[in-house]
């Protein structure tokens, strides 16, 4: 939230913490806050989680620990019912709402 705006909705793509470690150990080195221990990212996640329980109607929980083609299909229906409309353009896949002047603020989570 950035002064008195707050995003329509937000998705957050929920993870286990040895899912995205593990992913992340694919493709390359974990960085200096990667390397944070568990309990941390733990306190985030449930502080994320408790904000998405808190305010249903402003975010999507989605499950990322599945295929990106699943993922990407729960955001489409994220989007579509929060939105009322989705392009579905089999090329672009391109939300209709990502061609609005929506201002993007990133919300931080309480640790």
């Amino acid at each position: 939230m950035q002064g008195g705006f707050r995003p329509d909705l937000t998705l957050l793509l929920d993870v286990p913490l040895e899912v995205s470690l593990e992913r992340i150990g694919r493709v390359r080195e974990k960085d200096r806050f990667e390397r944070e221990q568990a309990d941390f990212f733990t306190r985030v996640r449930n502080a994320y989680l408790s904000r998405a329980a808190a305010n249903p109607e402003r975010y999507a929980v989605i499950d990322g620990n599945r295929s990106p083609e699943a993922v990407r299909t729960s955001i489409e229906a994220a989007l579509e019912a929060h939105f009322g409309f989705y392009r579905t353009d089999r090329l672009k896949r391109i939300p209709t709402v990502a061609k609005m002047q929506i201002p993007v603020f990133a919300e931080h989570a309480p640790c």
